[in-house]
């Protein structure tokens, strides 16, 4: 897959961002799927 919405999510590193929250910040496994989650939304929907 190679797109606007695919690159940004590449770009932003937000599934090494995740684990970081988990790992470094002390969030739960669940918690840091959620905001990962809106935060991939929030790029689908701006290049919607």
């Amino acid at each position: 897959m190679n797109n606007v919405s695919f690159a940004e999510y590449q770009t932003n590193f937000l599934t090494p961002r995740m684990v970081q929250r988990v790992v470094v910040d002390g969030l739960t496994v669940d918690e840091a799927v959620l905001e990962t989650q809106e935060a991939c939304q929030a790029i689908y929907d701006k290049n919607q």
